[in-house]
């Protein structure tokens, strides 16, 4: 399967790095394939109302387009007015790990 002009959004925990390494080597036969990295901080739980009401948004945009459309569709279904943070994916992954 060969993928051209697509976003793929990382939202689990990941080491630091990977966005950046194991991910691109990952997609390496999909040309114009753009990698963002956006982790939930949601509590064991507390998944819906972490979901759904977050009080951060993390955005590790792998472009400036591809960070103003995950923003603009991560704030059309959350009903909180969270804080949003975009910066790169590696900066990211780093922060999640800090603030949890």
């Amino acid at each position: 399967m060969r993928l051209s002009c697509k976003h793929i959004v990382i939202c689990c925990t990941v080491m630091p790095g990977y966005c950046d390494t194991i991910a691109p080597e990952l997609l390496r036969d999909c040309p114009e394939v753009t990698i963002s990295y956006s982790p939930e901080f949601v509590a064991q739980g507390a998944i819906v109302q972490g979901t759904l009401q977050p009080e951060l948004v993390l955005i590790g945009q792998g472009s400036n387009e591809a960070g103003a459309a995950l923003e603009r569709l991560t704030l059309r279904y959350v009903s909180s007015s969270p804080r949003v943070i975009r910066m790169s994916p590696s900066s990211a992954e780093i922060a999640k790990l800090a603030l949890n």
